[in-house]
């Protein structure tokens, strides 16, 4: 049975409560650590990377767990249940600047970070492995990796374009208690989107009856060429997209010198965000997923380098081109997503066994290690090139930051392309993979 636009909305819901927190650390968090709760760039960029790490092994004891969970709800949606008033409290927790010596802020730092990412995962990784458990068409797949993502962009825009004029007016100019309650106001809605999303989907793709083999499934994923290609292009197009975000702050404060624009910067880009899901749902209707990911990569190294030619001064061209890259950017991401379940698809057909949890953990793995690449890098960078919160810029520490922004992104994302080069999947053999597929399945009922 196919799913209703209903339930696919449902399931959409869920990227959008997840987007409160993910965008909020990925355009906050570094510069809330350095510029409020007082950490060095370096410090802060190692909490951010350690965290990542920390975080990556997690989710592949998630992914083993979810392929054993077996309850009434099925073996995602318990998790979408109990899991988000901790995700909410944790990002609570992270965004609370203590009364406590440097070396107590830096402890206290880096516990609420990690456990922020734990709970962050505890429901991002069953939400994220649900698709290829609530439709086995991988059409279908596609489609609601595009309304997952319109609405997770949709999310992004609210962070985007409530989150400083919350912080200002819910601080009354303490941005310490501004950022905090914020970030309350955001994990107590997320936790009604969650549940939203539990109460209005149904996961149908039945289990299969197998026994549990930690080993043997990691060994069916390391020997498959689809896993490998999804895992490398992951982790660099994740860092690529992580680090300019990362800096966003830094550069329209202390390069473009308009702090004040950071509002409409961040709204146009979830804009671009947003355009980019709606053109990607028109492209893999008619094209392979593999070629939409290489040619968008290529469009968007030439978008990233673009930012040398711009005027700073001039805020219709910047935002133009933010736009521009957040569009190319998006258009990838659905497609990726909806790759992740075709890959389980194609180490069942191998194997004869299916491990949608371990296959969506460990490419997650893959992604949280970029991210927190991304971050480290930035926090590196910063210090390296002798950045210092409210003092005047450097010249080495303004071209970091423009590095960061436009050339550094730029060279990941021509590795990302290479990498998809090599991913096995093209539509023929996707086609031929389900028909061979769904014949199995028969035969084993």
């Amino acid at each position: 049975m196919n799913m209703s636009v209903k339930e696919k909305l449902a399931y959409g819901v869920g990227d959008f409560a997840s987007n409160l927190f993910w965008q909020s650390i990925s355009m906050f968090l570094m510069f809330f650590y350095t510029d409020v709760f007082g950490l060095g760039a370096a410090v802060a960029g190692s909490i951010l990377f350690v965290a990542r790490v920390v975080d990556a092994v997690w989710d592949l004891f998630l992914g083993y767990a979810i392929d054993r969970t077996r309850t009434r709800w099925g073996r995602c949606r318990p998790y979408l249940l109990f899991a988000p008033p901790l995700l909410a409290l944790a990002a609570w927790a992270t965004f609370t600047v203590p009364n406590l010596s440097p070396d107590g802020k830096v402890l206290y730092a880096y516990a609420t970070y990690i456990a922020l990412m734990l709970c962050y995962s505890l429901v991002n990784i069953p939400y994220s492995a649900m698709p290829a458990l609530l439709s086995a068409n991988p059409v279908e797949r596609t489609r609601l990796a595009e309304y997952r993502m319109f609405l997770a962009f949709s999310g992004g825009l609210l962070v985007a374009a409530a989150t400083l004029p919350l912080v200002e007016w819910l601080g009354g100019g303490d941005r310490k208690l501004g950022y905090q309650s914020t970030v309350l106001a955001m994990g107590v809605l997320s936790v009604l989107l969650f549940w939203t999303c539990f109460a209005g989907t149904q996961e149908r793709v039945a289990p299969l009856p197998q026994r549990p083999d930690l080993k043997g499934e990691l060994r069916i994923i390391l020997r498959s060429r689809t896993w490998w290609t999804l895992f490398a292009a992951s982790l660099v197009q994740f860092a690529a997209f992580a680090l300019p975000l990362g800096v966003a702050m830094y550069f329209l404060t202390y390069v473009v010198g308009r702090p004040e624009w950071a509002s409409s910067y961040f709204v146009i880009g979830k804009i671009g965000l947003l355009f980019g899901v709606l053109v990607s749902s028109q492209l893999t209707r008619r094209y392979c997923k593999r070629s939409v990911v290489v040619w968008t990569s290529a469009l968007t190294v030439l978008a990233l380098i673009g930012l040398h030619g711009l005027d700073l001064s001039s805020r219709w061209q910047l935002n133009s081109w933010i736009f521009i890259v957040s569009l190319l950017g998006a258009i990838k991401i659905p497609v990726i997503w909806s790759m992740v379940a075709d890959a389980a698809d194609d180490m069942e057909l191998a194997s004869g066994r299916r491990v949608v949890g371990l296959a969506t953990s460990s490419v997650a793995f893959a992604q949280k290690f970029g991210i927190g690449l991304g971050a480290a890098l930035s926090g590196l960078i910063l210090s390296h090139t002798g950045y210092q919160p409210g003092a005047a810029l450097t010249e080495s520490a303004r071209q970091g930051i423009v590095l960061m922004i436009g050339l550094l992104p730029a060279l990941l994302y021509a590795a990302m392309a290479a990498f998809y080069l090599l991913y096995p999947l093209d539509k023929a053999r996707l086609v031929r993979l389900q028909i061979e597929l769904q014949a199995r399945r028969a035969a084993a009922a």
